[in-house]
């Protein structure tokens, strides 16, 4: 007879998503962060242009 060997279990990793990559690609890129300021900067100030201007559109 043969006796069965024990395999420790090895703790499973997460996989990558293709999104979670992208992501972690976009923050570490500071022209990419600096890109995502200034959207940022122009789509707060199309959303509160209301409350700066009383005029109507």
């Amino acid at each position: 007879m043969s006796e069965q060997s024990v395999i420790p279990e090895m703790p499973l990793r997460r996989r990558r998503t293709l999104w979670g990559d992208a992501w972690r690609r976009l923050i570490a890129s500071p022209t990419a962060r600096l890109g995502m300021a200034i959207v940022a900067i122009f789509v707060l100030g199309t959303v509160l242009a209301h409350f700066f201007w009383p005029y109507d559109p």
